[in-house]
């Protein structure tokens, strides 16, 4: 069989090339949707006391907090990296632990004028400080956690 000699078969294959190109870029679309949702969100809130205290809510997709890991090498000083490497296989098996952790407390503190927690909640590591005056509250997903740890480690190790 021919391909007919009026040009259709032009518009046919052109068609079909932009259906693919359409296709093409709602999957990368729907993907990185994907990736932004299954990072969560990262929270930081600050609440000072008194008549000029500040609120202060910050709100980011949890994937920036992972992209942000990426920076590690260019931000860590070399102080820092020899201080911290020493300590890299134990950042390596914390951030293994935080991947294996059921929804638990990980720190309370009680204080008299002071309450600080330390938890792990639906994929999430939470701090709330609160110093009877003054809140502050981070709500950071696990996944990125873990990604800076070992960014941490792995920069130190190789500056070693």
């Amino acid at each position: 069989m021919s391909a007919p000699r009026d040009g259709r078969w032009r518009v046919v294959a052109a068609l079909a090339v932009a259906g693919a190109l359409v296709v093409a870029a709602g999957s990368i679309v729907v993907g990185a949707a994907v990736e932004v949702w299954r990072g969560g969100t990262l929270v930081v809130s600050v609440h000072e006391a008194g008549p000029d205290g500040a609120r202060i809510a910050v709100a980011l997709p949890g994937a920036l907090a992972s992209v942000a890991a990426l920076a590690v090498p260019a931000v860590l000083p070399e102080e820092a990296a020899a201080q911290i490497r020493p300590h890299a296989p134990l950042l390596r098996r914390l951030a293994t632990a935080l991947g294996e952790l059921p929804d638990a407390t990980l720190v309370a503190v009680d204080g008299a004028d002071e309450r600080v927690r330390v938890m792990t909640r639906a994929g999430m590591l939470l701090v709330e400080v609160d110093d009877g005056a003054d809140q502050v509250r981070i709500r950071l997903p696990l996944r990125a956690a873990r990604l800076a740890l070992l960014a941490v480690a792995r920069t130190a190790e190789r500056r070693g």
